[in-house]
């Protein structure tokens, strides 16, 4: 879903405005930081993304300005834990502007970027090097409508107090398989080794210091002991799950050309069946 803004039809990542709906677009962002070296930033929406994007851009010394609409940011909890963030956000510098409403970006006729918000009844015009669009993602839940799911506020998928849904057997266990691999990734990693969230239920992990080999060697035994985890649900049941891992060296080339190269793997892995490991550049195994 692209958000109502004026400019967002004509500009694009070459101009250095950028919509974040998937991963792909996080390469492009990747790009425009190592090719064009942008100073400053504008980032439309504070929601989980836009205040990963304020992390990432403020620790490589960008000076960022965060907007959002809604009263305070990270607005899917309470306000007093918004608050806190808030907080946090500006003792790193980052300009939040609250209740603030986005209606246009430009391109000046030398190059800058200019975004036009509204707040209050007064008119605010701010320039950047670079644009970051986190808003107007809606919850894809066309499959579980068809299936009977009711659906609740904003098309989200309904479930009342133990995350059960309307159709019998069917939970809304993503939050508890996240919470429990996060645990997992925590005590079976080094101490050196750097690990995110890089999207929806992907994670991004960079293992410094050691080979293809021992790399590899690390994904397998993290794959082995996901797949051995219970994943304990709201009404005391447990599941199974699995893990599928795509793998790239970044030794020998620009960090955004090894993780696309990792996303490929990845992909991979699922389309070969899932619960494995697969090595960027490697022959794809033969199917079963």
């Amino acid at each position: 879903m692209r958000p109502p803004i004026t400019g967002l039809d004509h500009l694009g990542p070459d101009d250095g405005v950028h919509l974040l709906h998937s991963m792909g677009d996080t390469f492009a962002v990747m790009n425009t930081l190592t090719t064009k070296d942008p100073k400053t930033a504008i980032i439309i929406g504070a929601g989980y993304i836009g205040l990963e994007m304020a992390e990432g851009l403020t620790a490589r010394g960008i000076t960022v300005t965060q907007i959002e609409a809604l009263p305070e940011v990270l607005p899917t909890v309470e306000p007093e834990l918004g608050a806190l963030v808030h907080d946090e956000l500006v003792r790193n510098r980052v300009d939040v502007r609250t209740h603030t409403l986005v209606t246009a970006v430009d391109r000046t006729d030398t190059g800058a970027l200019t975004v036009t918000t509204s707040s209050d009844g007064q008119s605010d015009h701010l320039t950047a090097d670079l644009v970051l669009v986190v808003v107007g993602v809606r919850p894809d839940t066309t499959l579980a409508a068809a299936a009977g799911a009711q659906l609740g506020i904003k098309n989200t998928i309904a479930v009342d107090e133990q995350m059960r849904t309307n159709l019998s057997d069917v939970f809304a266990a993503g939050d508890a398989v996240l919470r429990a691999f996060a645990d997992l990734v925590q005590d079976a990693v080094r101490q050196s080794d750097l690990v995110c969230r890089y999207g929806g239920e992907e994670f991004a992990f960079l293992f410094p210091e050691i080979g293809p080999a021992e790399t590899e060697k690390l994904a397998e035994r993290l794959r082995v002991r996901c797949a051995e985890m219970d994943v304990a649900l709201p009404d005391g049941r447990q599941i199974k799950v699995s893990v599928s891992i795509g793998l790239a060296d970044a030794s020998e080339c620009p960090i955004e050309i090894a993780l696309k190269r990792a996303d490929e793997a990845l992909y991979e892995a699922k389309r070969l069946g899932r619960n494995r490991v697969v090595i960027s550049g490697e022959p794809p195994a033969a199917e079963a």
